[in-house]
């Protein structure tokens, strides 16, 4: 909320009242399943004078089968109920702070090639990221956090703290984007630290190009490049529209960095371009639709998918040729 102007910038007005603003998320391993075996987190959040704003109310409910169970906490008061005894209960770990924002982690079981149950981590880290080359290029202060910023405006810093072997895996694939480039690096600058790309020329000399000298696309790919290199396992990365200010082929330079970070935590991107998802599985591309007030988000329905793998349409031709559809949506709707 910090960097959208604060709740009084989020949240809905009246002529005759504030709105509060109800955030919810419903998690679940099919569409179907949604209904019927999910885990749901929802929050209520109110405002107050000067600006503030408060946990209204915040419900968890995880739905098995043949278990529920219910967490509600309004103001002080918390109210807990289960279907099941904690003995019986289906989740392999569930865990409830009533002191701070309530937390639920289900563990689900996979099982791997080699036959072994393993967990998988729930997400312990989420972010997002939008690059914007104008902060990239200004000088920053110094800060500690090696991790990027949603505006990437901290690059340099990340840069500067990142160790030799984790700058090599970023430059090699920045090579496949910018001829010629031999590193970057992070320039101190006093309190402050700028980026410097060095690039090779024909005759073997090196030149040397401050980060107001390089296009915005080189920057964009940087950072999206950085934070792909950054994702751990149990992380959620989302990426806004990563082919933006990118010539095609360096978009997809990038789209295979952000892949293979995808093998190690989970990667979302949003993106319009039709060039993009051609780099997708047609069974990784989800559909946004915005639906009586609610944007609702599923897999590409069925028919469309069942078009690309005849090989009739490639998923770049059906989004040229139709509106992608959302399995189980009404027909009528407009994507959102």
């Amino acid at each position: 909320m910090a960097s959208r102007g604060g709740f009084d910038s989020i949240r809905r007005w009246s002529a005759t009242e504030d709105y509060e603003v109800t955030l919810c998320a419903r998690v679940a391993t099919s569409q179907i399943a949604l209904e019927t075996d999910y885990v749901e987190h929802a929050m209520v959040l109110a405002g107050g004078e000067f600006g503030e704003w408060q946990f209204e109310e915040e419900t968890i409910e995880a739905v098995r089968p043949l278990a529920k169970f219910r967490f509600v906490r309004r103001g002080e008061r918390i109210a807990v109920e289960s279907s099941t005894p904690v003995r019986n209960w289906p989740f392999e770990s569930l865990e409830v702070d009533p002191n701070t924002s309530a937390a639920l982690y289900t563990r689900q079981v996979r099982i791997d090639s080699d036959k072994r149950r393993r967990a998988i981590p729930f997400p312990h880290e989420v972010s997002a990221i939008w690059p914007i080359p104008k902060e990239m290029k200004r000088p920053q202060p110094h800060l500690e956090s090696g991790v990027v910023e949603d505006d990437a405006q901290n690059i340099a810093s990340v840069i500067m703290q990142m160790d030799s072997d984790e700058m090599h895996d970023v430059v090699e694939v920045m090579k496949l984007i910018v001829p010629g480039l031999i590193g970057v690096y992070a320039k101190v600058l006093g309190r402050y630290v700028s980026l410097v790309f060095e690039q090779s020329h024909g005759d073997g000399s090196v030149a040397t190009f401050e980060a107001t000298e390089m296009s915005d696309g080189t920057l964009r790919a940087l950072a999206l490049v950085v934070a792909a290199n950054q994702v751990v396992e149990g992380d959620v990365l989302v990426v806004e529209e990563p082919e933006v200010n990118l010539h095609p082929g360096a978009a997809a330079v990038v789209f295979a960095a952000l892949r293979e970070a995808s093998l190690r935590g989970t990667v979302v991107i949003t993106t319009h371009s039709p060039e993009m998802l051609e780099l997708a599985r047609d069974t990784h591309v989800l559909v946004c639709e915005y639906e009586d007030g609610v944007t609702r988000i599923g897999p590409l329905a069925a028919s469309q998918r069942e078009v690309i793998r005849q090989g009739l349409f490639s998923v770049a031709e059906l989004v040229r040729a139709e509106d992608l559809r959302r399995e189980g949506a009404d027909p009528k709707v407009v994507p959102g």
